[in-house]
């Protein structure tokens, strides 16, 4: 699987923590918006937190970010949850 990078931020009204992957192509992309889309995922999201996942793309590169968000900190063991998913999907 291509490495990624977690970023953990904070703004006024919600705590969140990303997972960036970064100069990717446009297959692994195709990949990454399936595993996002697939029932797996879904059965590892909690009610509590807000998911969100997105692309943006430049003439040089394409990223994917997968989102984990909630008012209160995100605890690090559900963080954990999602990498562990995204390292042991087909990518």
């Amino acid at each position: 699987m291509k490495s990624f990078k977690t970023m953990r931020h904070a703004n006024d009204s919600e705590k969140a923590a990303s997972l960036c992957w970064m100069d990717i192509t446009d297959d692994q992309l195709s990949v990454l918006n399936k595993i996002v889309s697939s029932k797996r995922i879904q059965d590892i999201m909690i009610d509590s937190y807000g998911f969100s996942w997105g692309s943006e793309k430049s003439p040089s590169s394409t990223n994917f970010y997968f989102t984990i968000a909630s008012k209160n900190e995100v605890p690090q063991e559900e963080i954990d949850k999602f990498i562990q998913f995204f390292e042991q999907s087909e990518f």
